[in-house]
């Protein structure tokens, strides 16, 4: 058993060697050929053979500039605003909710105030609001309950003012009458209606006729003549007056009659006095007319109020049907809505009132750093304008950059990208694009556009405001074509070239490039997948641009802008 183990191991140790020994005489063989190869396309210190390879193109656009932190939130205090404690420094990180400030018993109770009052301006828009309709509608019955009234009393004037003119006419009438009998019963004269307008003695005068005379013994009819005469006298056509009824009524009136007499003269015993007659008709006739001008003119002056007061009604009546239909609800509403816009704005206010009153312990708004500080305790803020402490979101970068005009169009809002930054190498971060200025801005004779890029900042990262960062957006991808390295490109730009190896034989081949990214180019036709070519590689190793190998020619130049 032992033998038989030794030679189990032996056997082992053989086997092992000859496999090294192969393995070691086969790498020998292969270096012996790669070396004969190589010597054989004699490449250059600067060449190195790089097989052609299938893969996915991405085509970036490039631009550079400084991290910012957008967010910001300030705190201002009304003027006047007292600081009793400053609870935080300026630098200090801070989370939302957190205590910053407090305010003075003073300020506390000075916003106790601006509270009232806007409770109080609110309860009145509300009672406003809600009683408008109710208002509305009750001004218009009482608008139309004032047109009836109105209009009834109208027509009570018309009746009541035209019955007391009826009977002023009527009165008017009686003394007309009165006056013209008393003419006609004493002298027989019947009044023309011009004579209605003369007073007794101007009508005597008009008529030529002196009652004394005609009642003397001088006269044409002698009182004390009676009977004796003998004849009735004949009536002159040429006398207004009846000489037939004046000689029977100076003759056969059983009473005394004389001409005239006054308050002193004894009036004759059943007698009567023929001016003191004339005058008390006519003086009765003109108060009758006195009283009929101003019964006229009482009536057409209530009237005439009567009429202004229905207008008035009237017009009272179609403000209050506007009035209603503004106060409806519906889309003609117009008064309803600009006090439901009161309303809001006093609701608004008082939660503004209330928010003030809150803060009168100012706490963050948001997590971040305490940038601005100007509150001191005690000192009261000059102006409202003034910012009282100011918090920066350190969680929201965004970095800054510029892209020319031949790039803006191949980007948009939301695409993705790449971002580095000068101070943390190898690292990358990604984010996307959140704004592009709509005009173009003049730099060194180029068109570019401002383009704002939100980087995602991981956990425990710490990104400070005006870094250098640089962001890379995809634009651009070819999958599953045939890619070489653009440092294997000869001939010229019209005319590209490839030095293909082929069985230890270089071959320049022509070929047709399509897009690339600076460093790798898609080849789409003359070359296969796995052929190997010959690459340029410069000293530095640096491959600015499509610039091709040391033979390639090319008219185009590559700029990054920022």
């Amino acid at each position: 058993m032992d033998a038989l183990g030794r030679l189990r191991t032996w056997h082992i140790v053989l086997v092992v060697g000859l496999l090294i020994a192969g393995v070691l005489a086969a790498y020998y063989f292969i270096e012996v050929a790669r070396a004969d190869e190589q010597e054989g396309v004699s490449l250059t210190d600067n060449e190195q053979l790089v097989a052609v390879v299938r893969g996915n193109l991405v085509n970036q656009v490039q631009t550079g500039g400084t991290l910012t932190l957008p967010r910001r939130e300030s705190v201002r205090l009304g003027p006047g605003s007292v600081v009793k404690d400053v609870l935080v420094v300026e630098g200090q990180a801070v989370v939302e909710g957190q205590a910053l400030l407090t305010l003075d018993e003073a300020t506390v109770a000075m916003h106790d105030m601006d509270v009232a009052r806007a409770q109080i301006i609110l309860r009145d828009a509300h009672e406003t609001l809600e009683n408008m309709l109710p208002n509305a509608e009750s001004d218009v019955l009482d608008a139309e309950v004032a047109v009836i009234e109105a209009d009834r009393k109208l027509a009570k004037i018309n009746r009541d003012e035209g019955e007391k003119v009826e009977g002023a006419l009527e009165e008017l009438e009686g003394a007309e009458r009165a006056y013209k009998d008393v003419y006609g019963a004493w002298l027989g004269v019947t009044l023309a209606p011009e004579d209605f307008e003369l007073p007794p003695d101007l009508l005597l005068m008009q008529w030529g006729l002196d009652l004394d005379w005609l009642l003397s013994s001088d006269g044409p009819f002698d009182p004390g003549s009676g009977f004796i005469t003998g004849q009735t006298p004949d009536d002159d056509p040429n006398t207004p007056w009846s000489e037939t009824l004046v000689y029977g009524v100076v003759n056969f009136y059983p009473g005394g009659i004389v001409a005239s007499c006054t308050e002193t003269d004894l009036h004759p015993l059943n007698g009567h006095c023929l001016e003191k007659g004339f005058i008390d008709t006519w003086e009765l006739l003109a108060r009758a007319r006195d009283t009929l001008e101003d019964t006229v003119e009482d009536r057409d002056n209530a009237v005439k109020q009567a009429g202004h007061d229905l207008i008035a009604a009237l017009d009272s009546q179609e403000q209050a049907l506007i009035a209603l239909a503004d106060a409806g609800e519906d889309e003609l509403g117009y008064a309803r809505q600009l006090k439901e816009a009161e309303l809001v704005t006093a609701r608004v206010a008082l939660e503004d009132a209330l928010q003030e009153r809150e803060e009168a312990t100012i706490r963050a708004p948001i997590n971040g750093i305490v940038a601005v500080l100007n509150a001191i305790p005690g000192e009261p803020l000059d102006t409202e304008s003034r910012i009282a402490i100011e918090i920066i979101d350190t969680s929201v970068v965004e970095l800054e950059g510029l892209i020319d005009e031949t790039d803006v169009l191949r980007i948009d809002y939301g695409d993705p990208a790449e971002i580095t930054l000068d101070a943390m190498p190898g690292q990358v971060f990604s984010g996307e694009i959140t704004s592009i200025s709509s005009a173009a801005q003049l730099q060194q004779g180029i068109a570019v556009f401002t383009v704002m890029i939100r980087v995602n900042k991981p956990a425990g990262v710490d990104l400070r405001e005006g870094m250098n960062a640089t962001a890379r957006m995809a634009v651009d991808m070819q999958s599953d074509v045939l890619l070489v390295p653009v440092q294997s490109i000869y001939g010229t730009f019209q005319e590209p070239l490839l030095r293909v190896m082929a069985d230890g034989t270089v071959i320049s081949r022509p070929v047709r490039l399509g897009n690339n990214d600076d460093f790798w180019v898609v080849v789409e036709t003359g070359v296969n997948e796995g052929e190997e070519v010959i690459m340029h590689v410069s000293e530095a190793d640096e491959f600015v641009g499509f610039q091709g190998g040391s033979g390639f020619q090319r008219r185009t130049a590559v700029r990054t802008i920022g």
